[in-house]
C-alpha cells in the first residue's frame, strides 16, 4: 500500500490523509455507494491505467477532498461561532466521538439534524447570490434549479 501522505504532497498530513479515508468508509458504506465504486473502478481498468497515472489521479482527488473539508470546516466554526445551538450541538457530537461533519455523517440525533439543516441553510443562501443563467428552460426543469438554487432561466422573468 502506498504511504498516501508522502506520494500525494508533502503538505498533506497523515492527519488529514487519515480523516479522508475515515470520511471514504462513511461514504461507501452503503450498497449503492459501493457500487458507484465498483463502477468508477471498472472504468478506469478499462483505460491503460498505470502506477504514475493512479498516483497523479489520487493526488487530485486528494487536493479536492481536502479543500472541500477546509472549506466545509471553516463555514462550521463560522455558524458555531455565531449559533449558541449549534455550537452545543457540535460539541455533544464531538464529545460522543462523532466522526468530522465533513464526512457524510448520518443524520441520527436532533443536534445532527438542526447542524444539517444550518449548514444547508448556509450555502443555500450563497448558491442564490450567484448570477447563473440558463438558456435551456427545459434543463431548468428538469432539473429544478431555479427552485433550489436560485438559478435563471434566459427568456423568463425579463431575463
Amino acid at each position: 500500500m502506498l504511504p498516501l501522505s508522502v506520494e500525494i504532497s508533502p503538505d498533506v498530513s497523515r492527519e488529514q490523509v487519515h480523516k479522508v479515508w475515515e470520511s471514504n468508509l462513511v461514504a461507501w458504506s452503503t450498497p449503492e455507494s459501493r457500487i458507484r465504486l465498483a463502477k468508477m473502478a471498472a472504468a478506469a481498468s478499462g483505460h491503460n491505467w498505470n502506477m504514475e497515472k493512479a498516483k497523479e489521479g489520487m493526488a487530485k482527488s486528494m487536493e479536492h477532498m481536502l479543500l472541500n473539508e477546509k472549506l466545509d470546516n471553516a463555514v462550521i466554526a463560522k455558524l458555531a461561532a455565531e449559533d449558541p445551538q449549534f455550537r452545543a450541538a457540535l460539541d455533544e457530537h464531538q464529545g460522543n466521538g462523532g466522526i468530522p461533519l465533513t464526512a457524510g455523517v448520518p443524520i441520527t440525533t436532533p443536534g445532527l439534524r438542526y447542524m444539517s439543516n444550518k449548514i444547508n441553510e448556509f450555502w443555500k443562501s450563497r448558491y442564490v447570490q450567484q448570477k447563473v443563467t440558463l438558456d435551456d428552460p427545459k434543463l431548468a426543469d428538469q432539473c429544478q434549479l431555479g427552485s433550489t438554487l436560485g438559478v435563471r432561466v434566459a427568456g423568463s422573468n425579463g431575463i
